[in-house]
């Protein structure tokens, strides 16, 4: 056959065995070879729909599908192997060429679709569930046969390390599963109160995952009772908002944000809570490989000068950003006093804050705050300047924080801050008087 087919081609005149068209002239390749490719494919449409545009003409139902539509088509690490190409003893151009390795790729590519189709996090991502059952069911077996080579005391360690990894990623990848389904519907409702802030807030706490089954259902417990409270809450808040925004039409659409945040609230609220809850389960699956700094991130303050590391304000700056982060403040550190292993009192260049530690969330929070222009009666020093035990002062509540909303009146709130040393209550007398300045 390939002598035929030799004995045919020496019978035809050169030029008309060249490849024609505009691809230039041809390239002999004698071996012409693309590695095999692993593409690791993660999604997360965030497309914000303006409701500002939208008119009574419009499909309400299409709106809200279009919308948890968006918030449920993510896809985790769907990974897409595509094979090697190779090319051996072919006079081609450099179009033609090009043309054949995208053909190539594309073919790859279109075969295994599955991988991304079955990678989408509302139907449990079943691709990844399934390669975490493979590689325990390859552990559950290489491992042991690894140890029976070495001994009867490597195979028994082998057996046992085979049975833990097998269960580790099996019930890792089930629980897993499950809380990609959940967290896929709670991003759904999210995007169906066409609230920014609150979608933005959402994304923030979650990406903060359980430590432990404890704190798991601590975190999903307060993100029921919020989304609870932010519905009930929107029905009189979204109206008023919308009101002061846009006028009359402003208000009637509010009315529209808050009667369906009545509902998808809540519903969110117990959509996280089963994932944080499934979360705390999975973290006790998987190895853990949390690495301990040595030492707090340094601090490099606003005039971007790099100065010898400082551990005071390395660490002031460490709390400031546990609370900043989540709630978007942009304040800069400035000042702060540790009072006990779980409570902090900061400065910032624009507000004063009480922190506490949640032993149950295993995080930061912010108990109280005040900005410098809310403080109506300077502070003082408790116990006087020779025996200082901390200082006292008088500030009116955020209008928008808390209970204070529903108020028409700004309330006014004493506090004492109690400090562990006569000398560190006067300096953060000092500090505290020079920021309200």
């Amino acid at each position: 056959m390939h002598i035929e087919m030799d004995l045919k081609l020496s019978q035809t005149a050169l030029n008309d065995r060249l490849p024609g068209g505009d691809g230039g002239p041809p390239v002999f390749l004698d071996e012409f070879h693309l590695s095999p490719l692993k593409v690791h494919i993660s999604f997360s449409p965030e497309i914000l729909i303006d409701t500002s545009q939208i008119n009574v003409e419009e499909d309400t139902l299409s709106l809200y599908l279009r919308s948890f539509g968006i918030g449920v088509t993510n896809i985790s690490d769907a990974i897409l192997k595509l094979a090697y190409y190779d090319a051996t003893g072919q006079l081609v151009t450099i179009t033609q060429l090009q043309d054949r390795v995208v053909k190539h790729y594309i073919h790859q590519t279109l075969t295994q679709l599955y991988a991304v189709v079955f990678g989408l996090d509302i139907i449990g991502n079943p691709y990844s569930l399934a390669q975490n059952i493979k590689a325990g069911t390859k552990d559950l077996f290489y491992e042991p046969y690894q140890g029976i080579v070495q001994g009867p005391r490597e195979f028994a360690e082998g057996v046992v390390i085979g049975v833990n990894s097998f269960l580790r990623h099996s019930v890792g990848g089930l629980v897993g599963a499950a809380s990609k389904i959940t967290r896929s519907v709670g991003k759904g409702l999210a995007k169906l109160t066409f609230d920014e802030g609150y979608q933005k807030q959402r994304n923030r706490r979650m990406a903060q995952k359980p430590s432990h089954i404890g704190e798991g259902l601590a975190r999903g417990g307060k993100s029921l009772l919020m989304g609870v409270y932010h519905g009930v809450s929107g029905i009189v808040l979204k109206p008023k908002e919308g009101a002061q925004q846009e006028g009359v039409e402003g208000f009637f659409k509010g009315v529209g944000k808050g009667l369906v945040g009545a509902v998808t609230r809540p519903l969110g609220g117990i959509s996280d809570m089963i994932t944080y809850t499934i979360d705390g389960i999975h973290h006790h699956t998987q190895v853990d490989d949390k690495i301990d700094y040595m030492r707090h991130p340094r601090y490099i303050q606003p005039d971007k000068i790099l100065r010898p590391y400082n551990t005071t304000q390395s660490e002031g700056k460490y709390f400031l950003h546990q609370v900043a982060r989540p709630r978007a403040w942009t304040d800069e550190y400035y000042h702060h006093s540790v009072l006990s292993d779980k409570s902090v009192f900061l400065l910032t260049d624009m507000k004063c804050l009480m922190l506490q530690f949640d032993d149950m969330v295993n995080e930061w929070k912010v108990d109280w705050y005040h900005h410098y222009n809310d403080v109506v009666k300077l502070p003082v020093l408790l116990g006087g300047e020779e025996e200082a035990v901390g200082i006292a002062f008088t500030a009116l509540m955020d209008p928008n924080a808390g209970v204070s909303r529903f108020f028409k009146n700004r309330r006014k709130k004493e506090r004492m801050v109690i400090l562990p040393s006569s000398i560190s209550a006067k300096l953060l007398h000092t500090e505290f008087l020079d920021r309200l300045d």
